[in-house]
């Protein structure tokens, strides 16, 4: 079964069980990522990934929530690049520490990575 919903004005539709993240591929619209592996287990620690979902108080990780029908997706707002701003310049202050993330070879943000 399958599910519609709207990132940014745009129709995604996705199968039921998908996450934000995979509906915001199939809209088109890029969320940038740092703990995010296809072939890991959903960690959801770095939080660069939040949307604001309508309806919801607060940010949502896109690579964890799963997609509704008829949900409404918003990436690009101010409220949205200033969290990612925030988390970003946590990490690059070394207030996130690299053992808090996933810990995964492939991953971009763990002090194990190899990229």
């Amino acid at each position: 079964m399958s599910i519609t919903m709207t990132v940014n004005g745009r129709q995604a539709v996705v199968d039921d069980g998908a996450t934000i993240l995979t509906a915001c591929e199939k809209a088109g619209v890029k969320i940038p990522t740092l703990c995010h592996h296809p072939d890991q287990k959903v960690k959801a620690v770095c939080r660069v990934c939040v949307v604001e979902v309508a309806g919801h108080r607060s940010l949502q990780a896109a690579c964890a929530y799963p997609a509704q029908a008829g949900m409404e997706v918003s990436t690009g707002t101010p409220r949205v690049r200033e969290a990612q701003k925030t988390v970003l310049e946590l990490r690059v202050a070394g207030t996130i520490r690299p053992q808090d993330s996933c810990g995964s070879a492939s991953c971009a943000c763990c002090s194990r990575g190899t990229r």
